[in-house]
């Protein structure tokens, strides 16, 4: 988001370089724009084929977004073909999409259709495709992908869900599935529903993955756990995860029991000891540094590095801090530097100052810390940016750049924006 966002302020300085519009033609633009939008379709040609502006396509989509027709099939296609991958494509694709499905038009859908993550149109692709003849399993399998997912899906999806249900593509273990990212991060008021698709026996387990996702402290209610299964054992797991950052104590005495009464592998106990570790690492709670050890090798992520260093530093653990990062690849400059650091407090002044030497080196902060501490002048790396005068004119002459100047000067700017993202 940073990087877009700099980019764009970028273009919005680089605008007044380039001679703008003359007011009368910014004018005329305006003027076939809403003739476009409001007339029919030969107001909108006439609009069009007399307006010379960069924003002359915008002119022909304010027609085509109202106004689709397989009268005009070939034409919307055309500029669907011209402006793809620019942000004139998707208002026209979705007018024209809706309008072939609103027709029963199956295969002109299948041929207009781009991948989306709106699957108000993903469904009646793979519906069509159905009905033209497609491979049942390779599309039944898409399906699943969409059904498998924690929130609702549009009601375009319903009929192609109920086939789906009926070929026998609908098991408990994918209902389970369901809503496990149901309760874990997606929509809690999808699992009543997926209650009624659980065998009698296991509807209980719905009942008990919305209690804790309502309030993480019933993980620690042993009595819950009534069967001792691994399905309890993965909601025991998901809220003790998360009453650890509302009530740490609470959690450490409720995973000590719910540690050896499921059994679990390696893999789930190290997701909860990351867990434990990085909260309790940042609250500065006693019990951090013995959890923050627990945390295999391999979950060793730069912010629980980071977290690490941080509770070493604190209690002055200089032998700590040297066994722990000598060695690691992929250090921070900050994790060098105190490093280095910890090594000179430890009396080994050479290799610490090999360390600063490497860091000095850095335009950065801890660059600058490693300059002080070896008395050297700081790093400043400036590099001159030499940007061609060939380059130059092809930014001044790509259309979309032109669109976006032109829509930054008639204060469009989230149009103009979008238009530098997809340039760049």
């Amino acid at each position: 988001m940073k990087k877009q966002l700099l980019g764009w302020t970028a273009a919005a300085l680089l605008f007044p370089f380039f001679a703008a519009e003359a007011n009368d033609k910014h004018d005329a633009f305006l003027k076939a724009e809403k003739k476009a939008r409001y007339g029919d379709y030969q107001d909108m040609k006439e609009a069009a084929s007399g307006l010379d502006h960069p924003l002359k396509p915008y002119v022909e989509k304010a027609y085509w977004q109202r106004n689709p027709s397989l009268k005009h099939q070939t034409e919307i296609e055309n500029y669907l073909n011209v402006y793809q991958n620019t942000p004139l494509e998707w208002p026209v694709r979705k007018a024209w999409l809706n309008y072939l499905k609103k027709y029963n038009k199956k295969a002109a859908y299948i041929r207009n259709y781009r991948e989306t993550s709106n699957n108000e149109f993903t469904c009646p692709y793979l519906s069509f495709q159905l009905d033209l003849g497609a491979p049942e399993n390779a599309i039944m399998n898409q399906v699943t992908d969409l059904w498998v997912v924690g929130k609702s899906q549009p009601k375009e999806c319903d009929k192609l869900f109920s086939l789906w249900k009926k070929k026998g593509y609908q098991t408990d273990e994918r209902v389970w599935q369901r809503i496990s990212l149901a309760a874990e991060g997606g929509s809690s008021s999808l699992i009543p529903y997926l209650k009624t698709l659980l065998p009698r026996a296991d509807q209980y387990l719905a009942d008990l993955y919305l209690t804790v996702r309502r309030d993480p402290s019933a993980s620690a209610g042993l009595y819950r756990y009534k069967k001792k299964s691994a399905k309890e054992g993965q909601i025991a797991i998901y809220g003790v995860k998360r009453l650890v950052w509302r009530d740490k104590d609470l959690a450490l005495r409720a995973w000590e029991k719910l540690e050896t009464m499921f059994n679990y592998t390696d893999e789930q106990k190290a997701d909860v000891y990351y867990s434990f570790a990085l909260s309790l690492a940042s609250s500065g709670h006693q019990q951090a540094r013995f959890w923050l050890n627990k945390v295999p090798k391999e979950r060793q992520t730069r912010k629980l590095m980071q977290w690490q260093l941080g509770n070493m530093l604190e209690r002055q653990d200089w032998s700590g801090i040297v066994a722990f990062f000598t060695g690691k690849e992929n250090l921070s400059l900050g994790q060098q530097y105190w490093l280095a650091y910890s090594l000179n407090q430890r009396g080994e002044v050479e290799r610490a100052r090999e360390i600063w030497q490497t860091v000095a080196k850095e335009r950065d902060y801890y660059g600058f810390l490693a300059s002080a501490r070896l008395g050297i002048p700081v790093s400043l790396n400036n590099k001159e940016i030499n940007i061609s005068n060939k380059l130059k004119l092809e930014v001044a002459n790509a259309p979309g750049f032109k669109r976006a100047r032109a829509l930054y000067e008639l204060e469009r700017f989230t149009s103009a924006r979008r238009e530098w993202n997809y340039l760049t």
